[in-house]
This record gives structure tokens, sequence and C-alpha cells, in this order.
């Protein structure tokens, strides 16, 4: 079935990512790229307030935006698409975006934007840092796509795709996964130091995740392909009553 697909990513819109994405999807789908001008990493959920933000169609067609990837899905949706998607796709990431990393990430915030405008969304990260295998998309992306839009998606939830960086034929399977938990380390430098003046670089840092069985660390960890399913709605449900207590009645 011929779906009307919109492809978005942090990485900017010539990025490698996006154009295997593309090419991926053109063939059976109406597929429309709406993606930064330049490199957005790590901008998370960030729009252009009170900035004017400029869409511009580039050589292959692609459309750039001057502003963050929730601009792109916001502004691409309800101003410069005749019709809304039946599936945004964010990606295909320029490294891994999973455990606490996800609330950082420009990718997933794209995810995140079409799922409040009521559009079924998928962010696609590759954990490497460099020598991507983007082909390795082709081990049941398909097939997750289909399932996913076929269910009964819950409301306000998107899902989140990690594929390890291995060969195709490797992937072991599917792992639907939780949200695992880094630890960084050694990121935080001064390069310049006065008495007026304080100067820190914020470094690409070295990282441990905690190996626990079930999230998604472990899972591309061990070859699998991690799905997270992640809702908007942040509330801590479980402990309402104990804050109401707490914070409320306490006393």
């Amino acid at each position: 079935m011929k779906r009307r697909i919109l492809l978005t990513n942090d990485d900017g819109w010539n990025a490698p990512g996006i154009i295997k994405l593309y090419e991926f999807f053109k063939s059976e789908n109406d597929v429309t790229v709406i993606a930064p001008s330049g490199e957005r990493s790590a901008i998370a959920h960030s729009i252009s307030l009170g900035k004017e933000v400029v869409f511009t169609r580039e050589s292959n067609g692609f459309i750039s935006v001057s502003g963050t990837p929730t601009d792109c899905v916001s502004l691409g949706v309800r101003s410069f698409m005749k019709a809304p998607p039946d599936l945004l796709v964010s990606g295909i990431n320029l490294g891994p975006n999973m455990g606490d990393d996800i609330t950082y990430s420009g990718t997933v915030a794209a995810a995140m934007e079409g799922c409040i405008l009521g559009i079924p969304s998928i962010s696609i990260s590759i954990n490497s840092k460099a020598d991507f295998n983007f082909n390795v998309i082709d081990n049941h992306l398909n097939e997750i796509i289909d399932k996913y839009l076929e269910s009964a998606i819950p409301a306000k939830t998107f899902i989140n795709i990690n594929y390890p960086n291995i060969e195709t034929t490797a992937i072991k399977g599917i792992q639907v996964t939780s949200l695992g938990h880094h630890t960084y380390f050694d990121n935080i430098e001064i390069t310049s130091k006065s008495e007026e003046r304080i100067i820190y670089l914020n470094k690409h840092a070295a990282a441990r995740f905690e190996d626990i069985e079930g999230t998604d660390f472990w899972a591309v960890d061990r070859g699998y392909i991690s799905i997270t399913p992640i809702k908007l709605d942040l509330t801590n449900y479980n402990k309402l009553e104990y804050f109401k207590e707490v914070l409320v009645n306490h006393g």
C-alpha cells in the first residue's frame, strides 16, 4: 500500500542516513524530505520561537529548513505539506539514541513532535560513531512499520528504534525494550579561565551503560534491533498519591 511518508532528522538534509531512508522508501511510497539545513544534534525538542524559519528546495528535491528538527515537522506538516503524512520517520541518526540520551536527541524529538500532531511516528538510529552500515535497516524495517501501522497504536505513543551496526545477516531478531541508563564521565573541559570568565567545553564523552536484560542497550549490544515505545505523558502515576501526602496533606 502506497503511503505518504515524511522523512526528517537532526543531522541535516544531506546526511547519509536520511538519504538511505529516502532510497529505501521512495519506490513504493510518496516520500517528502524536510530536514534541517545543517547538523542539529543534541538540540532536543527546541523550536524557533520568534525567529524566521526558511524552507529551501535543494537540487535533489529535499527541503532544507533553517530551524530545528521540531520546526521541520511542525511547520512542514502545518504549513508546507498539502496533506498530513501517514507516517513520520526521523533518522537514520548517526549514532545511537538509547536510554537517557533520548532526552537530548533532535532525532527522537522530531518523532515526538509528529506524535503530538497525531501522526504515527518512528525514530531510527544506528549504534556506531563511524563506518555505518545503513543497509542493516533492510532487515525487518518494512515488517516493523507494517505491524506498527496496522496495530491499535496507543494514544500519544511513538516508537524509538535502534539498530546494531553489524552485517544485515547477523541481526538476531527484534526485542521490545525499556530505556536503559548511561553513565558519562570526563566530558567537561575548562579551556580558559580568569577571575571574570570561565570557558567550558562539553565534549563527546566516554560512557558506560548498565547491562540490564530487557533494556535497549542490552538488546543492541547482543545484535538485536531494539524497539522502545515512548509515551508523551511523563507523569509518574505510581507516585501521585505519595507526593500528595508529602507535599499537600503532610502535617
